[in-house]
């Protein structure tokens, strides 16, 4: 799983709602195409990337010519502080959202990218000159996961691709970090701000706020902080032997009785789905019918059992979704003991847990997938 966390920065129609940062569109369709225009436009994309560690592998930065929205909003220009002489120099939003998505596919691990491209029927070699929908399909075939401080960037950039007929339909499931920090944080402030949740979790910065690279660096700062308090509700998402006393009394945790090895075996042990069925040889498979009937019966024994358990999993995967939201795992609730423990979760569990808190923010829009636009199959993850 790779996660490409973003940010975006935009520009809106200048006018009497300057001084309060409203926007203002004298038309909403353009009189010559009669496409419905933005109401804001995209001037600046920046992003990081970090894999299921959340350790950061790389970033992305790139500013955009206006063309939508010539002018700058004052409101916009004072607090962002953008140099709009860079801005006109700057490459085109069809460029640069080309670019963007080719920079997230360099992030896929090289076994991935050969098994998508074989799928998509597209050549590797050639994959910096593919275009925009070439990307587009193969990227919603990969593990990756958007995230956002909020759910304010996935409607500008839909509302940009569409306007410039590129289909807005984003290619990966977006997970809400601002919500994340909400939920699992302890921070009972009441809407925060990336700022106010750097200062709480006194993160030390050096660059100033609404750049889109810096305020990307700075979503995945607090994403990493958050990281114990992720571990230990994706530990018991995954239902590994974490006593029920952790979450009533955290402070009552008893000392460590296994070291690592012995504690992964003892996972290993208690989540196995091997059906244990008895072997018959091949003389009483045609002679004893009784053999047969009863190898059957152990048959759907099992089988339901499977079942059974399988339900179950899946009530307590709901029982802990239903705990974060009612912030069970908060960063104040991680001991020294505690730690020790949750640290031994696999990555694919931490990334498993942080997916079920992500939504679909195309909404039941088609998305591109195999050269055709179909219905999303990674499901809508409110």
């Amino acid at each position: 799983m790779i996660y490409i966390v973003f940010d975006l920065e935009w520009n809106m129609a200048s006018g009497r709602y300057e001084e309060v940062g409203k926007p203002r569109v004298a038309k909403r369709f353009a009189h010559d195409t009669g496409k419905k225009i933005p109401s804001f436009e995209i001037f600046q994309i920046g992003a990081v990337s970090i894999n299921e560690n959340l350790e950061i592998l790389d970033r992305f930065n790139t500013k955009i010519r206006p063309q939508i929205y010539p002018k700058i909003n004052k409101y916009v220009e004072r607090l962002t502080k953008i140099d709009c002489a860079t801005l006109y120099k700057a490459p085109v939003f069809i460029q640069a959202v080309r670019d963007f998505y080719y920079w997230i596919w360099k992030q896929l691990p090289t076994p991935e990218q050969e098994k998508i491209a074989a799928v998509q029927h597209l050549s590797l070699e050639t994959a910096e000159n593919w275009d925009f929908v070439a990307l587009q399909q193969a990227l919603a075939q990969a593990e990756i996961l958007f995230g956002t401080w909020s759910t304010s960037d996935a409607p500008p950039l839909i509302s940009n691709l569409n306007y410039y007929d590129l289909c807005g339909i984003l290619p990966a499931n977006f997970v809400d970090i601002q919500r994340l920090y909400d939920l699992f944080s302890g921070d009972t402030a009441g809407t925060h701000s990336v700022k106010s949740a750097i200062e709480h979790l006194n993160i030390m910065v050096q660059e100033g706020y609404h750049d889109a690279l810096n305020d990307a660096e700075y979503t995945v700062l607090i994403f990493q902080a958050l990281l114990p308090a992720l571990k230990l509700a994706a530990w018991d998402f995954a239902s590994l032997p974490l006593p029920a006393r952790y979450l009533a009394n955290l402070h009552l945790v008893e000392t460590l009785a296994h070291d690592a090895q012995e504690l992964q075996a003892e996972n290993s042990t208690l989540n196995s789905d091997k059906l244990s069925l008895p072997v018959l040889s091949e003389s009483e498979l045609m002679t004893d019918k009784r053999t047969i009937t009863a190898w059957m019966g152990a048959l759907n024994m099992h089988a339901s059992t499977y079942r059974n358990q399988e339900e179950k999993k899946e009530k307590h995967r709901q029982l802990v979704k239903q705990q974060s939201y009612a912030r069970c795992f908060c960063l104040n609730n991680i001991d020294e003991y505690l730690e020790q423990r949750i640290n031994l979760l696999q990555p694919e569990d931490l990334s498993t847990f942080i997916s079920s808190l992500s939504y679909n923010p195309n909404a039941g829009k088609n998305k591109a997938h195999n050269g055709q636009y179909t219905l999303v199959e990674k499901g809508d993850k409110e």
